[in-house]
C-alpha cells in the first residue's frame, strides 16, 4: 500500500497543474471528477491532433 502511495504521490509531483488538481480530489475526495477530466483531457487530444491533416482522417472513423 506504500508503495502505491508514493507512486501516485511521485506522479502527482511530476505533472504540475494536472498534479494539483488530482492532488486536490485526492485530498477532497473527490473521486467522481476524475473521470470527467479524463474525459476532458482525451476529448481535447483528439482535438487537436484532428487539426493536422494526416491523422484527421484517422480520427474521422473513430465517429
Amino acid at each position: 500500500m506504500k508503495v502505491i502511495r508514493r507512486f501516485f504521490r511521485n506522479l502527482f509531483a511530476r505533472l504540475g497543474i494536472a498534479s494539483g488538481l488530482l492532488g486536490y480530489f485526492w485530498r477532497r475526495k473527490i473521486w467522481w471528477m476524475v473521470p470527467l477530466v479524463l474525459v476532458i483531457l482525451v476529448l481535447g487530444v483528439i482535438v487537436i491532433f484532428g487539426q493536422s491533416s494526416a491523422v484527421s482522417s484517422f480520427i474521422y472513423t473513430l465517429f
